[in-house]
């Protein structure tokens, strides 16, 4: 493996990955396509969609802070935006299903660092 140049070694570890798909034989409720470390485009587009739902979090945590950006009550006490509230909402949701079905699906230890 550690000899093999880069294309190659991508072909090898995706067809190495499908062979050891097959004869663990997954339950059919499994997707192994959500997190599929074996095939580097689907990794990076989990990757980079989770990352866009962190900075879009990030991004509204500090909108939020903006005076501007805040309503007022009746008595003159600034109230979060709601769009803001509702953008982080989302986010902690999204990050939270995330988690459960990294737990559920994959098989490797290592994800247990990202409830930490």
């Amino acid at each position: 493996e550690d000899y093999l140049s880069s294309c190659c070694k991508e072909k090898y570890l995706y067809k190495k990955w499908k062979v050891n798909q097959e004869t663990t034989q997954l339950p059919s409720f499994q997707s192994p396509l959500l997190f599929n470390l074996g095939n580097p485009v689907i990794s990076w587009v989990v990757y980079l969609m989770s990352l866009s739902v962190v900075m879009l979090c990030l991004l509204a945590t500090t909108l939020n802070t903006i005076p501007a950006l805040k309503g007022y009550d009746r008595n003159g006490n600034p109230l979060d935006n709601p769009i803001c509230v509702q953008i982080q909402l989302f986010c902690v949701v999204f990050c939270t299903v995330e988690c459960i079905l990294k737990l559920l699906f994959v098989k490797d230890l290592s994800y247990v660092l990202d409830i930490l």
